[in-house]
Formats: structure tokens, sequence, C-alpha cells
């Protein structure tokens, strides 16, 4: 018997596979239209180019985490929840120190993230918490 895909999962494989073509096509951008970011070179940390190149390997890994929460592989399911607890740390860092709505915005979304990654219907799914039988 096939098992059905809990409404909570495909709300999380949505948002990812939102973030990792958005972050592929920001990245993409950046390296065709260099001439707007080189008057921004000096405030940022590292080469624009370096940023995003690791946008585009950033993007990547959100579509193959994707596709590992719909095949339901255990593995991706690890990946999602390390992923969101280290975007809402960044997302903490960077509201403390650039008090923007976005980060706002990615504290919120990666919360909720969480909540229905751990949703007992989703753990089940994986079989990261086996359903208890009454007895």
């Amino acid at each position: 018997m096939k098992k059905e895909r809990p409404i909570e999962l495909w709300i999380v494989i949505i948002i990812a596979v939102l973030y990792g073509i958005m972050q592929i096509i920001i990245s993409r951008y950046i390296l065709l239209h260099e001439e707007i970011f080189l008057d921004y070179q000096s405030e940022m940390l590292m080469d624009y180019q370096i940023y995003a190149y690791i946008g585009i390997i950033i993007g990547i890994i959100h579509l193959i985490v994707s596709y590992g929460l719909f095949r339901a592989m255990k593995w991706a399911w690890y990946v999602a929840v390390l992923g969101c607890v280290l975007y809402l740390i960044n997302g903490i860092v960077f509201s403390l120190v650039y008090p923007i709505n976005y980060y706002a915005f990615s504290i919120f979304l990666n919360i909720g993230c969480l909540y229905l990654l751990f949703r007992l219907k989703v753990k089940e799914y994986f079989g990261i918490e086996k359903k208890k039988s009454l007895e």
C-alpha cells in the first residue's frame, strides 16, 4: 500500500522548489549584469561572482532536497531540517545587523517549515517516528 504524501510536506516541497529556482535565477542575473554590482563591490565581504556561484550551488541543493522530499528519502528530511535551522540562524543574525523586512519574512518562513517538517504525519511518512498503536 502506497502512503499518501501529507499536505504539510507538499507545502515544504513547493517552498523549496520555488526558493531553489529563484536562487538560481537571481544568481545567474548577477553574473549576466555585473556592471550593476561593481559599484557595491567595496561593501561586499567577497567578490560578487563568488556570491553568485554559491547562490547557484545553493539553488541546486534546494532542488535536490526537494526531489528527495518528494521521493520520501529520509536523508532529505534531515537535510531540510538542517537547512531550515541554518537559514533561521542566518535570518536572526542578519536581522540584527540589517533591519530589513526580508529577514523577518525569512525567519517566519523557516519557523513555519520546521513546524511542518516536525508534524507527526510528516515524520511518520519518512519513518522518523512510528505511529503508536493502541494495544
